[in-house]
């Protein structure tokens, strides 16, 4: 079929239309054709804060295994491929997949050896005292291991709530990170956290494929952390909050003191009358459980006694009451 030449340059208008700068509303993304899995600054950031909240949830878990107080705290976050991480490795470690569900690929948590039988030791019922020369780990061993990990991936799961819904399943336990068939071009995310158990600081990494966030990278925005964490602590403080309503404490208020010598305490008697410490402009002490919390001054409501609170105890100037209390005189009657 020939074109006439009215429609050649109609044709030619076209193309030259739709070749034009795209629409600055129109986003577009630097790919990395070396590191296509590579997360941004701003991912890394959400991420480092997100997985600071495995500080506590962890401590407290190892805590309660191990009977024996342990502290975790977040390390270093950083992405590396797999085999330049498996040659950064200076000491023997055993590696624990993760199928966390609905990401991709297969997460790991590596632990080092000597950890791993100290944890063994203690859950089966020991102090907690390395194997001499012990250097792998038994088929038992890996079935007690698999216990504490289990608890941790709930915690895990917990911690991701705040971007998305996940769940995870703990597979095998492997005798070394280099033995798990990875590519060592792929990259991973490594997060490194420092366990202080038994006064001895152990590096434990939580290894994630770069790819397994390619289906929630979209959630991973400062914006969705801070709202969901929000909604966290006020489930928290709800919670909190209806645990206490139940509780009942004693509050009172002191009107004064008063230091009189032996001699006037067995004459006192009816319509006498004991001078305190504090004048009328003076304010009260309120105590809670017999702490004082506040200052306030007194007054009525209806017919009833009450109080105003002013000023909170650590607020309150050291000339709100009198530190010390003189010895007083007592105006007996008659």
């Amino acid at each position: 079929m020939e074109l006439t030449q009215e429609e050649i340059t109609e044709l030619t208008q076209a193309m030259k239309t739709a070749t034009a700068a795209p629409s600055a509303a129109r986003q577009v993304r630097e790919y990395d054709f070396t590191r296509p899995d590579k997360l941004s600054k701003v991912h890394l950031r959400v991420l480092q804060s997100l997985l600071s909240g495995l500080e506590r949830h962890w401590s407290v878990s190892l805590s309660t295994v191990l009977k024996s107080e342990s502290v975790v705290k977040l390390g270093n976050l950083e992405q590396a491929k797999f085999g330049a991480y498996v040659e950064s490795q200076s000491q023997d470690c055993v590696a624990v997949g993760l199928d966390v569900e609905p990401f991709s690929g297969i997460s790991i948590i590596s632990i080092p050896l000597d950890l791993a039988v100290l944890i063994v030791d203690r859950l089966a019922g020991g102090i907690g005292k390395l194997g001499k020369g012990q250097r792998t780990l038994t088929p038992v061993d890996r079935s007690i291991l698999k216990r504490l990990i289990n608890k941790l991936a709930v915690d895990l799961s917990r911690v991701w709530r705040s971007l998305t819904d996940v769940s995870i399943k703990v597979l095998d336990v492997h005798d070394s990170v280099e033995s798990l068939e990875f590519n060592s071009n792929e990259m991973f995310l490594i997060t490194r956290f420092n366990w202080y158990i038994s006064s001895t600081d152990y590096k434990v990494d939580l290894v994630i494929p770069g790819s397994s966030f390619d289906s929630v990278r979209g959630l991973i925005t400062p914006e969705r952390l801070l709202s969901a964490k929000s909604k966290e602590e006020d489930n928290y403080t709800a919670g909190a909050t209806k645990m206490l309503d139940p509780v009942s404490i004693n509050v009172s208020v002191e009107l004064g003191k008063a230091r009189v010598s032996m001699r006037d305490v067995v004459e006192i008697g009816v319509g006498d009358v004991i001078r305190l410490d504090r004048s009328v402009d003076n304010l009260l002490e309120i105590k809670v459980q017999d702490k004082t919390k506040f200052y306030g001054r007194p007054g009525m409501v209806g017919n009833q006694i009450a109080i105003q609170i002013t000023e909170r105890a650590q607020d309150a100037p050291q000339t709100a009451v009198e530190q010390e209390t003189p010895e007083q005189d007592v105006d007996f009657g008659g």
